[in-house]
């Protein structure tokens, strides 16, 4: 069988809906994370009896013991994190008539209001996320107070997360992991 961890989102403005749904269809077994995912898959057509409400798995995570330490994080970026610590990250829309340099540039200028730490993670690999990178890090090397990074990992990110005062952007690791 092919299980499917995480059917029934929603992400507006993304095909990542495509994708997820496409699955959720080749996929005989389905763990969800919630009520509303549950009766999206089984409004699908999958088969009730095999849509388990499971809640979302990665936030087992925040159990472990080895996640990235203030200390460890600071040393990686090399700056000590003053607070407020934003965590940024902005992937562009890749569905609808929202034109993503304009919501950068957007976020960048709100950024530039409010004092802050800010660690940018670039942008997914979806189709305009090229001119994302390049204002992000154009903004990290114009403000000291920001650094950018392609990708933290799992151990990094996490222990990120667990400092962090805010997260800005559109990812959905604001939604899932950080609450």
């Amino acid at each position: 069988p092919v299980v499917h961890v995480g059917g029934g989102y929603e992400t507006e403005g993304s095909f990542d809906n495509s994708f997820r749904h496409a699955i959720t269809k080749m996929s005989s077994l389905h763990f969800v994370s919630t009520h509303k995912n549950a009766a999206r898959v089984i409004q699908m057509g999958e088969n009730p009896q095999n849509v388990h409400l499971v809640g979302s798995a990665g936030l087992d995570n925040f159990r472990r013991n080895d996640l990235a330490s203030r200390d460890e994080l600071e040393d990686l970026f090399g700056k000590k994190f003053n607070y407020p610590l934003i965590l940024v990250t902005l992937h562009p829309t890749t569905i609808g008539n929202i034109d993503s340099k304009t919501e950068c540039q957007s976020l960048l200028s709100a950024m530039d209001q409010l004092e802050a730490t800010y660690v940018i993670t670039l942008p997914n690999n979806d189709p305009g996320s090229q001119i994302l990178r390049k204002m992000q890090r154009d903004f990290a090397r114009s403000h000291v107070n920001s650094v950018v990074i392609t990708a933290l990992g799992e151990r990094k990110y996490l222990g990120l997360l667990k400092l962090v005062d805010s997260i800005i952007g559109n990812s959905s690791s604001a939604i899932i992991e950080a609450p």
